[in-house]
Order: C-alpha cells, then structure tokens, then sequence
C-alpha cells in the first residue's frame, strides 16, 4: 500500500491521460502557509471529495520541530436552526452569529502529528500537493508525509515516514465555541460552546462536535460530527491522555503517540456522522485499503477525462484552470452546498459565517462548471436551493401577504443547506437573491435540456416567477420595470431606492425564457406564453453620460452609487449583450467595460474576478490588453489581498475565494463559445492551444491550434443534443468536410445534421481557400 501511493504522488502516466497538462502539474510551498488556520481563505494544501475537507498547515522549515496539522471541515457541519424559520444561531439572541463552523484539525483543530526532533534537523523541507489524484507529499530532514482524502469516501490516509526510528506525537481535537454571546435561557447551557466530547475508544482516538442541542430537535436533526484516528495495516497508538482544554480556542482533545521509522506508519482520519440520540460512533477497520486506493485513482482518472485546456503560452492560465477544477470538485459533491470558503472552514469565527451568500458568490463557483464538462458539481447547490424552497414560500407570505403574490418564493441573502437561513438579516435589500439562485439551474439547464431537471427544477422556476411577476410593474413605456430595489449591495447602509438594477434587468430575460422552455416541456402552454411575453417586456437598461458616451449605469435610481459600472452583467452571466448583438449596444458594454477598468485599474474590485473577465470577453473588449491584466491577476506578488495562492485558490480582493473558481468560464470562452445559439472555435485564442470542453446544445468539442490555424476540429454528440450543429467556420474556406461530406460556409458559417452519440471531424477543404 505504501510503495503504491509513492507511486501515486510520482505521478506515474495512467492510460488515457499523456496528453493531459494535469498529470504533470505540482503545486509546491517555499514557505510554511500564512494563513492556516484562517477566518478567510487559507493559503495552505487542500484535500478533500466535495462534502469534506482538510486544509493543511505546518510549521516553517527552520522550526526545529516538524509539525503538520490537518484541519477538518465539512459542508453538512454548521449551527443548528432554531423556531419555525429555521435560522441557525447556536442558541444566541443574536442569530447572526451562527453558520459554518470549524470540526477539528491541528493547532486550531483535527489530527496533528509532531515528529521526533531527531528526524527533522535541518532547515529544509518540501510540500506538495499533486491535482492530478487529490494527494499531497511533505518532508522535512528524515520525515515524510503522504497524504490523501478517499475521492468519495469521508477519510484521511496518512503515511508517515522518519529516518530516525522514534515516536511521533498526535492531538486530536476540537473547536471549544460558537462564537457570539450566549443565550443560556435558549441553549440551556451557560456557556457558548457546542457539545463536545473526547476518548479513547479502544485503540482509536476519538473526539466529536455536535452542531446543535437537543432542544433543537424540534426545528432541526441535530448530529454529531465524530473524528475517529487509528494505525492501520499493523501501526498501533499508544501512551493515550486526555485533555479537557487544548488552547484558547480548542476544545477538549485526545493524544497519543504512534512509532515512525523509515518503514510507512498508515494512519486514517474519519469523519462519522451520528444522530444526536447515539453519541457515539462505530470504529471500522478499513480492511481492504488497497481497493480504497484502486477506487480513488479511478475517480480522479474518471474525472480528468472529461475535460481539459493546454496553453503553452500561458502555463499561469492552464495551472489556474486545473486547479479550479480541482478546487470545486473538492468542494461540490454530495448533497450540501459549499459555502464562501468550501468545506475549508478551519475557524469558528469564519467570515460572513461560510454560508452561501446568494447575491452571487454561491453561484459564481458554478459559472464556468458547465463549460468545462463537469455537470456532476452542481448537485450539491441545485439540492441546496431546493431545499430552501419552504423557508422561501414563507418568507414571501410574510413580506408580500396576500392572493396578488399567493405561491411566490422570495430568498433570504444568507443560507445554508437543509432549508437553513444563516443570517436573520433578510434580503439585505435586495429582490435579486432568487435571480442568482437560478442562475446555475439556466446554465444546467442550457446544457443538458434534461426533461428530469426540468421535472424536478419547475418548482423553483414557478414560484420565483410568481414573485416577480407580482413585484414587476408595467409603465408607460408598456415594459416592465423593477420599481423598488437596490443594485446588489449599493444601496446599503443608507437605503435609497435603486430602480432597475441593471444586474436584476441583465438576468430576467433569460430567467423568464428558460421558466418558459420548462413549461412547454412539461405541458404548462399558458404559463410558456405569458413567461415568454415577459422576457421580451423587461425595461431597458439604465444609461448615462462618461467621457461623451453612453454607458450603463448600476440603476436608474439617484445617488452616487447609482454611478455609470453596470456594464459587467448586460453581458455575463446570463446578460442580453454579445457579439450578435447590434452595434450600437456593443459599444454601450464596451464603454462601460472602459469604465469600469479605469475606476478599478487591473480589474481588482473587490467581488468581479469571478465574472468581469468573462463580460469583456463576452463583447471583445480590448482582447489583448483584457489577458494582460488577467495574467497579470493571477502573478501578482505585491498586493497581499488579491492573490493567487499556491493551492490555486484565488483571494479576491473583497476577501472571499471559491466563487473566484468560477472565472474558468473565461478561460473556457477565449476556446469555445456556444451562448449565441451557435459554435464560435478559438473566437480569443490565437496561439497554440488545446482543449476538450462542452458547448450549449449538447455537444463536447475537442479542437487544437498552433500559432496559425486550427488543425484539428472533433463535435461529439451527447444522448440529448441539437438536431443540427451550427458554427462560425474556424477556417477561411467556402467548404468544410464533416466526416469526409462537403458542406458549404455561407456568411462564414456552416450547418450540418447530427444524430445523438455520435462523433464528427471537421477538416477545411483546402482547394476552397477564400
């Protein structure tokens, strides 16, 4: 077992996988991470399989001492709600102290291993993380550390190694509070901190958290979350203690030592789940941990073939976009949505509580997941949504009570999986909460055309348009306007309205039309009319004057906020601005792009790496001065808040990380581009390049380039796909074969039939050169 997973993190060629950039990609730390443990995003290693997750911290490498800790996260784990609108709290009168919390780790909470002096003299050392198979390598003087989350079950495998035969120390521990003030005549408990437990079980150390009390079973399952440590294939804990308080902040804890020598010491972290009926866990040997291991690569090889981009001439975008994909696939699969930060939640007072903030960063991870062939990553935040329904439906008959509004869904600002809300604070403000909610179900949506998403997702699509079709109001102009609002959150703290956000405009054309594409599908034709007649009724944007030209504006309410840098949503995510569009509006977006970059030099405004990328490119503005400042993001060294770090997680510069993954979909559009109704090939690219990426219409598009032409062109179809496949010609000629048939290129656009499941190469006829 050792030997192989040496194996693994040497990164030895696996079937189906030489041509791909990630099995030879590293992530290395110089230092020892900054920011681990973290209220915010860390900068250390990162494991996990989509519900759990660990973020790796360990000492610097002239610290006498080796230490590596493994803090332990998970997206099901926050604290329980209380009363009938479920808000999570922990008991406190103020229950905007509640959300995500940390479950364990080393130096601030879960499993750490301290190695003998004698094994890590010097004053060197290495860390790793290998994307390609989710594992990562340490090593200090003599010491060694090869680590790896199962891909879909809720365990760390560690191997540890020293040259210097000796024992090796464990703590395992967790959180001692929640964090806020206590509400003891609620919690029935005179202090702030969550039930917790720790001991010895046999020959596993064992500590656990519960995310609530048994008062509120009424409201909410109440569970422990348990952390069970134990030697594997023969290594034994010994010399077990317990402590009731392991720091200012960490609960009780269990250690124990462990003997390291130049042989491997496997050791496993599980994550259990209880009821809160049943404190305690069931340990398991895991007896055949080399099927563990088979079935782990499988998962990882499964998922790497599915898509890839390779682009020589900028190996800073390619590392970017696999390890994005890594990212997001170690934080959404399951049945629970990552929040701000993913499962990497190692501090109990994480910022803006770890919940899914809906006003876009819960929907920002999910931007380019489609594109890039990973449909599977949004169960866990489509399920999430869901869920929310009924917390929803009542928060729409409170604010708007009565039949003119009867079976609307109107969404708080904060929640959390379960139907949870995180915050009591509402909608800030905002009606948009809901729109952004929808935007991962559209793209879903756009690139499956699934009839059982469309079954299961109609609910949600009823109900938001029954809300807005109840606070939509008709004027003289015969459109539809938003009359009370605010853009985003620039209306707070001072409350002046904000008619007609352009963000609330940019995306109810799309919203309404897809409800509408539900209907019919599902046998609604009168709901399917009047949807499809509203999307063609939504006001116009909001505009005024810069420089002696037109650009759109956050709203067309009054105030400074009010100001002329809407132009990022009239085109991305779901914006009614492209390259199709006239030119009159294209020059609209791209002067307010021209705005936006010189209020915000570089593009570094606090919450638009994630989309202002995608929206220039969306429109062509500036192509290649746009790459320049994106490259220049991404290798920034001199501005500590926004960041690139080792484990690919980019710190925005508003300070939250997971949504940044979601700017893959401009990577994926410099490609491939299918949002117009038609395929665009390399429409941004025009170095060497390679890709294996999806399109609207279900299609998977294989193509590659060099600094000339494109030399390779391969569509696949899926089971449910277009009838016919439209595209920009990548090719100047005025016929292309597909599959050896000759098709003519009219307006420099081609279109053939296709059938489900089958493949096409696309080659120029080279005796049409035009």
């Amino acid at each position: 077992m050792a030997m192989a997973l040496v194996a693994l993190a040497a990164l030895l060629p696996w079937p189906g996988l030489a041509a791909q950039p990630v099995e030879q990609m590293v992530s290395r730390w110089r230092k020892a991470p900054q920011h681990v443990p973290s209220t915010h995003v860390p900068d250390g290693p990162l494991l996990g399989n989509g519900q759990m997750g660990i973020t790796v911290g360990f000492s610097e490498w002239d610290v006498l001492d080796a230490k590596v800790a493994f803090h332990v996260g998970h997206n099901a784990f926050f604290a329980a709600p209380t009363g009938n609108w479920k808000i999570s709290s922990c008991g406190y009168t103020d229950l905007t102290r509640a959300g995500r919390k940390a479950l364990g780790g080393t130096a601030v909470g879960g499993l750490s291993v301290s190695f003998p002096a004698s094994a890590s003299t010097k004053p060197a050392g290495s860390a790793e993380l290998f994307p390609a198979n989710g594992s990562f390598v340490w090593s200090k003087g003599g010491a060694g550390i090869h680590a790896w989350v199962h891909a879909a079950e809720d365990v760390l495998i560690l191997n540890l190694t020293s040259s210097v035969p000796g024992r090796a120390k464990l703590v395992l521990w967790t959180y001692n509070g929640c964090s806020g003030p206590p509400n003891p005549t609620a919690a029935r408990n005179t202090t702030d901190a969550l039930p917790t437990q720790a001991q010895q079980i046999g020959s596993t150390l064992h500590v656990a958290r519960a995310n609530g009390w048994e008062y509120q079973l009424q409201a909410y399952e109440v569970q422990w979350f348990h952390l069970l440590t134990a030697g594997e294939a023969g290594a034994r804990l010994v010399n077990f203690s317990f402590t009731s308080q392991c720091g200012a902040v960490e609960g009780p804890c269990m250690t124990a030592e462990v003997e390291v020598s130049p042989h491997a010491t496997m050791l496993t972290l599980e994550l259990q789940k209880s009821s809160w009926k049943k404190p305690m866990p069931e340990p398991r040997a895991l007896s055949d941990l080399s099927e563990l291991e088979r079935s782990h690569v499988q998962i990882w090889r499964h998922f790497w073939a599915k898509s890839f981009i390779n682009l020589p001439d900028s190996q800073i975008t390619t590392f970017y976009w696999h390890m994005s994909q890594y990212l997001l696939r170690i934080s959404s699969t399951g049945y629970a949505s990552p929040g701000l930060f993913g499962p990497f939640v190692n501090d109990d007072q994480v910022g803006w509580m770890g919940d899914l903030t809906l006003n876009y960063n819960a929907e920002a991870s999910y931007y380019g997941a489609a594109s890039s062939n990973h449909l599977e990553l949004f169960e866990p935040y489509l399920q999430t949504i869901l869920d929310y329904l009924p917390s929803a439906r009542l928060m729409a008959d409170s604010q708007y009570p009565g039949s003119a509004c009867a079976g609307a869904l109107y969404f708080a600002g904060h929640i959390l999986p379960f139907g949870v809300t995180s915050s009591s604070n509402g909608d800030m403000g905002q009606k948009q909460m809901g729109l952004f909610a929808s935007v991962p179900f559209i793209l879903y949506w756009r690139y499956t055309r699934d009839p059982n998403f469309a079954q299961r997702a109609f609910p949600f699509f009823e109900g938001l348009a029954r809300f807005w079709e109840c606070v939509l109001v008709e004027e003289q102009d015969g459109l539809l306007h938003d009359a009370q609002d605010c853009a985003e959150e620039l209306c707070s703290p001072d409350g002046v309205n904000q008619k007609d956000p352009t963000v609330v405009l940019s995306m109810l054309p799309a919203f309404f039309r897809t409800a509408g594409e539900l209907a019919a599908l599902l046998g609604h034709p009168e709901s399917q009319r009047r949807w499809a007649a509203h999307a063609r009724r939504i006001a116009a944007y909001p505009t005024a004057r810069w420089r002696g030209k037109d650009v759109l504006r956050n709203s067309a309410g009054q105030g400074e906020e009010s100001g002329p840098t809407g132009g990022q949503f009239a085109s991305f995510p779901l914006g009614t601005v492209s390259l199709s569009s006239s030119a009159t509006s294209l020059e609209v977006v791209r002067q307010s792009l021209e705005h936006f970059f010189d209020i915000w030099p570089g593009g570094k405004q606090g919450n638009s790496f994630c989309s202002i990328f995608a929206a220039a490119n969306r429109v062509a503005w500036r192509p290649a001065h746009l790459f320049q400042l994106w490259e220049s993001y991404l290798k920034n060294q001199s501005d500590p808040d926004c960041i690139m770090y080792p484990n690919g997680m980019v710190l925005g510069c508003g300070g939250t990380g997971l949504e940044n993954v979601g700017a893959t979909a401009y990577v994926n559009e410099l490609l491939l581009q299918s949002h117009e109704g038609f395929l665009r090939i390399f429409p941004g690219w025009n170095s060497t390049g390679s890709f294996h990426l999806r399109a609207e219409g279900g299609f998977e598009v294989m193509a590659e380039r060099d600094a000339a032409e494109v030399t390779s062109l391969s569509i696949h179809t899926l089971q449910r796909c277009s009838s016919s496949c439209r595209l920009r010609s990548p090719w100047k000629v005025s016929h292309v074969r597909v599959n050896g048939h000759m098709w003519p290129v009219t307006d420099g656009e081609l279109e053939f039939p296709v059938a489900p499941r089958t493949s096409y190469e696309l080659q120029p006829d080279r005796r049409f050169w035009v």
